[in-house]
């Protein structure tokens, strides 16, 4: 018998720098967990973005909020 080859897929290639995998968390560049729903997703968008707020259709990453900006 041979052994059955596991698909393993890329990094995400997302074109946020910020972009986070909402179902497990994982970052720009790494691979998504092995239990995650969206591993075939390697080019996500915003919408699958942990930040993502589909209310205000914005980021809420913590690094984009503006502090002190006075506007």
């Amino acid at each position: 018998m041979e052994p059955q080859e596991t698909h393993t897929p890329g990094p995400i290639a997302a074109s946020c720098p910020l972009f986070v995998c909402r179902s497990c968390r994982t970052k720009t560049g790494w691979r998504h967990q092995r239990w995650c729903e969206h591993t075939e997703l390697l080019t996500p968008g915003c919408a699958d973005c942990r930040y993502w707020e589909a209310k205000r259709k914005r980021c809420g990453h913590p690094s984009r909020r503006k502090v002190g900006d006075g506007e």
